[in-house]
């Protein structure tokens, strides 16, 4: 269906040869709305520490947009 996306992004350190962030998401979009959801893995090359985030976003095209994450959430 042309109203459904996949995507995928990653970001790779030389020096340590490290990834240190990978993600992936679906989105759905339309004339009415659009949404999104994410979910991605970050890891501090120094602390070696992983952190996992979801996160979503939701906007309708007359009244406006909605998102939040794992992260945001979590620092509430």
């Amino acid at each position: 269906n042309e109203n459904w996306s996949v995507f995928a992004s990653g970001a790779y350190d030389i020096e340590s040869e490290t990834l240190v962030r990978s993600s992936m998401g679906f989105a759905y979009g339309d004339e009415c709305f659009d949404y999104s959801m994410t979910f991605s893995r970050t890891e501090n090359t120094v602390t070696k520490e992983t952190d996992f985030n979801v996160g979503f976003f939701l906007s309708f095209r007359t009244i406006g947009d909605f998102g939040t994450s794992t992260r945001e959430l979590a620092s509430n």
